[in-house]
């Protein structure tokens, strides 16, 4: 697996080599010719995977508080903001990817992490809503929820949250699953991820 500016790359390389493949000139062309690195994936979906509304889970839209850097001294702007919410994600990934979510489940072998759990006495397993069922040791699929940051542009980083099945040892990019992202410049101080975490939260009690 590489990514969307890695085949620009090489497709480019073979049209260099000389290459008239009309699919291989296609993907020469993505990210304007590679000039916009960040735009290659964009372009592959759009020329390659046509309507790929069916190939992604639903985006959830929610009001933030937010920074206009070109205003600083005006209010905040409450733009609409696409998430994707925990709980239709893993129905998506359930639905879409069963054997991603077979690694999620330690392929199957969900009583053996729970009795390690239940061993150990942590307390997050007391009275949790997921012990009402009988059969709760074969169907609770641990899950992280957790946070990171990431360099975006030259002055400015991101930050953002993710989604990750513990049990799974697939790589980084087929097991970790952002929800949620934003550009630090933008922040309104704690209100904009307060916002979106009120939302999160919710979504991970359904």
């Amino acid at each position: 697996m590489i990514s969307a500016p890695s085949a620009q790359f090489l497709a480019d390389g073979a049209r260099v080599d000389g290459s008239t493949n009309p699919a291989i000139l296609k993907l020469a062309g993505v990210g304007s010719h590679g000039r916009w690195h960040q735009n290659c994936q964009r372009d592959l979906v759009r020329n390659f995977l046509g309507d790929h509304d069916a190939t992604q889970p639903p985006a959830y839209k929610v009001r933030v508080p937010a920074k206009d850097n070109s205003r600083p001294n005006e209010a905040a702007m409450t733009p609409w903001v696409s998430i994707l919410l925990p709980h239709q994600l893993f129905a998506w990934v359930s639905s879409e990817f069963p054997d991603v979510l077979k690694t999620g489940t330690d392929n199957g072998n969900l009583q053996e992490f729970w009795a390690r759990a239940e061993a150990s006495g942590d307390p997050q397993l007391h009275n949790h809503p997921m012990k009402l069922r009988a059969d709760w040791r074969d169907k609770a699929v641990p899950l992280v929820l957790y946070g990171d940051g990431g360099r975006f542009a030259r002055k400015d980083s991101m930050e953002i949250a993710s989604v990750a099945f513990l049990l799974s040892r697939l790589p980084t990019w087929a097991c970790k699953m952002v929800v949620a992202a934003w550009a630090k410049s933008a922040e309104w101080g704690d209100e904009t991820w307060d916002a979106l975490w009120a939302v999160l939260a919710w979504s991970l009690k359904c």
